[in-house]
């Protein structure tokens, strides 16, 4: 009986030695002999085949901006830096929003310049051909912004809500860019929530996009770290 005990106190240790050593974060130490400086206030999405996109950010004390494009592929453990067919790319920028957008695109909009000047240009980047493609819209778009945040809705649509502008202002806009159509449509929902940038933001599955925390800036208050859940049955229905 003891024996039995025992033999089920250790296959107990063994399973929950496992889950723990699941349940962590990893170190990937990439063997790349040169991988992307340090960095922050970059763009980071999904961009397909376990691979992620890196672009832009600033360094140091923000008196050196970047504009270069990398890609980092989990299965390899290794970055590659890409050099974009026929040189066009976006502008030196940090604070950008960039999200996932379907069959290895990944979508950029906005962010702010080495000069300080916000942003109101949308790009897509092409794993495919290794391209940056400005999109020119003809209708109505986004207002300037950076600290804002984009979130991949499926099909070939992206979410965006809010951000900062200029010293001190907040937007609670809320948006989405049809890759399709090329076009953004201003949702405009019966509801709103405080206007913000900096906060975190997430598909959480079906119709559905979680937002959290932020700051208001005009006084420079932090908001309350209450979740908050963007309903987007109608919102996706109108595009």
């Amino acid at each position: 009986m003891r024996t039995i005990f025992c033999s089920l106190l250790l296959i107990f240790i063994l399973v929950v030695s496992t889950v723990d050593a699941v349940d962590d974060w990893q170190n990937r130490n990439p063997s790349d002999p040169d991988p992307p400086s340090a960095r922050y206030a970059y763009g980071m999405a999904y961009i397909g085949d376990d691979k992620v996109l890196l672009f832009g950010g600033s360094i140091g004390t923000g008196s050196v901006y970047l504009n270069d494009t990398w890609v980092y592929d989990l299965s390899a453990n290794a970055w590659e830096i890409k050099n974009p067919v026929g040189g066009t790319k976006p502008t030196t920028r940090y604070n950008i929003g960039m999200a996932y957008i379907g069959d290895n695109k990944v979508f950029l909009f906005g962010g702010r310049d080495s000069s300080s000047a916000d942003l109101d240009d949308t790009w897509v980047y092409d794993l495919s051909a290794n391209t940056w493609a400005e999109k020119t819209i003809s209708g109505d778009e986004p207002l300037v912004r950076f600290e804002h945040r984009l979130v991949y809705l499926g099909g070939d649509q992206v979410f965006l809500f809010g951000g900062r502008y200029g010293t001190s202002g907040t937007r609670n806009d809320t948006w989405i860019y049809d890759l399709s159509a090329n076009s953004w449509t201003d949702q405009s929902p019966s509801g709103s929530i405080v206007a913000r940038g900096g906060y975190a933001m997430a598909r959480i599955g079906g119709n559905e996009v979680l937002l959290f925390g932020g700051e208001k800036y005009l006084d420079f208050g932090r908001l309350k770290p209450e979740p908050t859940v963007a309903q987007l049955s109608k919102l996706a229905d109108s595009c």
